[in-house]
């Protein structure tokens, strides 16, 4: 928002005015000038006023500065600060005479949009009071407030234009390695600012042994902040640091009996003496801390192989309470997670938006444990209407808990005008509605072809396990297929309900990304989308129209991509999937191509079952296994867990010159998503791919393992020539069986990339015939 424009006689600020010293500024009296940002003090201008006397300037110029009040310490922008304290370091950093009240208001409203959801521990009225008190020169009587402090601007700086030219004027040798290579951008990341003050915390909570043995509640909020902050940032490949401070969190809430207390309270029959409104929120303060590592434990369990840590039967503890009676510090009673304790609290009092989150959160780790378990193939013989199913049972409880919404004067459900009622607590309303969506398209979505081209409607599995048709409810895969579609719809619509107040939370982008790869999907295979939720019927394909592969730009899909490309300015997470959404578009294009191709140079039968790219009956199973993992986790926590499939198995596999910080490569970066001003080189870590077949004069050749020296997989020729390499053919079992299953030439889960993630599917060796059930063979002698 624009400031108010100064008048002429007010032409430079307080302190390049006294030191006699030209004044670049915007024009504007809420913005800082250059100096003063440069300079790390708060600058302040004149009021407006009618000329004076050059004789009266230098007493009013002195009686400011006087009123102004005495100055704090100035950040020391030499020496090396990891010779400082914690303590010290932090004071210092947070001493920074711009950042001033209004702008610490400023933060806090951007908290509230983007992070509160997740993180919802801080009582703001309790907040603003101490930064009013570090403002005085008063020290907060808990030091490790301060890391509190730094969190905040970890987490915000980066939507802030005084923060970041802030962090853009520190010297090379306060910035560390943040500022990019090559010296200082001319339009410099937003992100770096945030990174800065992420490092500032990691320096203030001290030493690996301090950090670790020091536990207070507020250094517990530091690791979540700290976590998340790592989560989003545009090295998303340094997962491992979110991934390992949430669970130092998460240990250190248990060690301060952070899950515990309530429990034990309700039900007694002697009096307990009142509490004081400091311990209210104290209570509350400690209640939510445990929730966030809850919540913060679940969103990045949410793949292959990472075990949540935090049982819900554990948290002992009630539910958050409304924001406003946590504001005004009311003592309620809102029941607790699990429905085993007294009867009195198994329906949850004062209903508000942040528990029914919780609760969400609770029954989606189950949703996804299931399917990363293996979902319907871990019932083989138990089809999914089977009430004894696991997917029945889920199922049963994502409806429940959809009609608990609808309690009367709650005003919880899915509607416009609910939305507008929580107004100021729109953001949760939001994730809460996207979340029991998502939980949807997890459960649906492996009842549907990967590559459905066979099929006329919504028919269930293609691919074993099967069920016999007669025994299918009628209308059952249509009334699935119905609501996995609807679900990314309710998503889409919620998406243009929020316009510029979507959180940037990192659920929001996974929850996008996944909407995203449903619209491209109805896209690709519109019989599979009957009432057409994720697909106008003008924006459907039309056979011939694969040369232009660019769902960026039509219906719900554009929805999404322009959604994710303006979560990408300031998010690695986002970027990365930005990357993804062009590369499965053109996968979809290009498989289908390819089918239709192949399909019609067969001159004969084959001994081996061809997979659906080389003309084959499969519902692309054999295409999931290279691609799930990238597809469908919640990021990655391990630079092993990215697989080494480029999405379409063409131009990436034989030594493609696109830039490997893109997985969209220069050209492309020229398209749609440069358009919607994203930058694909700077943050797209997820899509990145190490090729395992490299090409030398258009022979493809086994590549090289980032991990281990050159091998060569047993079986294969002498030259190690794969037929097949270029993605119009595939990979002979026959021929390179230990590449694909993992036993010689490089880990098996990094070629499956741990397919069944997210999605319910299975690999080859689970598979009942074994690998040889579908075998990927070039169509030899067919040009």
């Amino acid at each position: 928002m624009d400031g108010a424009t100064r008048l002429r006689s007010s032409i430079a600020c307080l302190r390049c005015r006294k030191s006699k010293i030209k004044c670049d500024n915007s024009g504007h009296l809420d913005t800082a000038c250059e100096n003063c940002i440069r300079s790390g003090h708060k600058c302040e201008w004149p009021d407006p006023a009618p000329p004076i006397s050059r004789k009266s300037e230098p007493s009013t110029t002195t009686r400011t500065d006087k009123d102004a009040g005495p100055e704090r310490k100035r950040v020391r922008r030499t020496g090396d600060a990891a010779q400082l304290d914690g303590q010290r370091y932090a004071e210092e950093i947070l001493s920074a005479q711009f950042i001033d009240r209004d702008l610490w208001d400023k933060i806090l409203i951007t908290y509230r949009r983007h992070f509160s959801t997740e993180l919802p521990f801080l009582h703001i009225p309790t907040v603003k009071s101490r930064i009013f008190d570090l403002l005085r020169g008063r020290k907060p009587a808990n030091p490790d407030f301060n890391l509190v402090l730094l969190g905040l601007l970890a987490l915000t700086a980066r939507f802030h234009p005084d923060l970041v030219k802030y962090v853009e004027h520190l010297p090379q040798d306060r910035l560390g390695s943040q500022r990019p290579r090559g010296g200082r951008a001319t339009k410099y990341e937003a992100v770096a600012a945030s990174d800065f003050f992420a490092k500032a915390l990691d320096t203030a909570m001290g030493s690996v042994m301090d950090a670790f043995t020091s536990a207070t509640v507020e250094r517990v909020q530091a690791w979540l902040m700290l976590g998340l902050h790592e989560w989003m940032s545009r090295n998303h490949g340094a997962g491992t640091g979110a991934w390992m401070y949430v669970g130092t969190a998460g240990r250190m809430a248990q060690a301060l009996r952070l899950n515990c207390g309530d429990r034990s309270s309700f039900g007694e029959k002697h009096a307990r003496p009142p509490l004081t409104e400091d311990m209210i929120i104290e209570r509350e303060v400690r209640r939510r801390t445990m929730f966030s590592c809850f919540i913060l434990d679940r969103l990045m369990s949410c793949g292959r192989d990472r075990v949540s840590f935090l049982r819900s039967e554990d948290l002992l503890i009630q539910l958050p309470c409304t924001e406003e009676d946590f504001d005004l510090s009311r003592m309620v009673q809102t029941g607790f997670l699990n429905c085993d304790g007294p009867a009195d609290f198994r329906i949850t009092r004062n209903p508000n938006l942040l528990s029914r989150f919780v609760q969400l959160i609770d029954l989606w780790g189950e949703v996804f444990k299931h399917s990363y378990a293996g979902g319907r193939f871990k019932e083989r013989t138990m089809p999914p209407w089977d009430p004894r199913s696991t997917f029945s049972r889920l199922q049963q409880r994502v409806e429940l808990f959809e009609e608990s919404l609808e309690i009367p004067d709650a005003f919880l459900g899915y509607s416009v005008s609910n939305y507008f009622r929580h107004d100021n607590g729109s953001s949760t309303y939001v994730l809460l509605h996207m979340l029991l969506a998502q939980c949807k398209i997890m459960m649906h979505r492996e009842y549907v072809p990967f590559v459905p081209i066979k099929c006329e409607k919504p028919q269930g599995p293609v691919d074993e396990p099967t069920f016999p048709a007669e025994t299918v409810p009628p209308g059952y895969w249509e009334a699935g297929a119905r609501e996995l579609f609807k679900a990314g719809r309710n998503i889409v619509n919620l998406i243009d309900l929020c316009g510029d107040k979507l959180p940037h939370s990192s659920l929001t982008a996974f929850v996008i990304w996944s909407v995203a790869f449903v619209g491209l999907y109805a896209r690709a295979f519109p019989q599979m989308d009957v009432e057409k939720h994720m697909v106008n019927v003008e924006d459907v394909r039309k056979p011939g129209d694969d040369a232009a592969a660019d769902s960026s730009t039509v219906g719900p899909t554009k929805t999404t991509f322009d959604a994710l490309a303006k979560l990408a300015q300031y998010s690695g997470v986002a970027a990365a999937y930005v990357a993804q959404f062009q590369e499965v578009d053109e996968f979809f294009v290009k498989i289908v191509a390819d089918h239709h191709r192949n399909a019609g140079r067969r001159r004969g039968g084959t001994p081996h079952k061809l997979g659906v790219r080389h003309g084959g009956d499969t519902g692309g199973l054999e295409e999931w296994i290279k691609k799930a993992d990238r597809l469908t986790s919640n990021g990655f926590i391990i630079e092993d867990e990215r697989p080494l499939h480029p999405m379409d198995g063409s131009d990436r596999s034989r030594g493609s010159t696109r830039e490997r910080s893109s997985s969209l490569g220069p050209d492309a970066s020229q398209g749609s998503t440069a358009a919607r001003g994203v930058r694909p080189g700077s943050a797209m870590v997820m899509g990145q791919h190490t090729p395992l077949l490299s090409a030398e004069g258009g022979t493809a050749r086994l590549g090289q393992s980032p991990t281990r020296g050159q091998s060569v997989v047993p079986g294969t020729p002498a030259d190690g020539h794969v037929e097949g390499a270029s993605g119009e053919g595939g990979i002979d079992w026959a021929v390179a069986p230990n590449m694909c299953l993992g036993t010689g030439f490089i880990g098996g889960d990094n070629i499956f990339g741990g397919f069944y993630d997210f999605s319910g599917q299975m690999p080859f060796d689970m598979w009942p015939a074994g690998p040889e059930a579908v075998d990927d063979v070039r169509l030899a002698g067919e040009e």
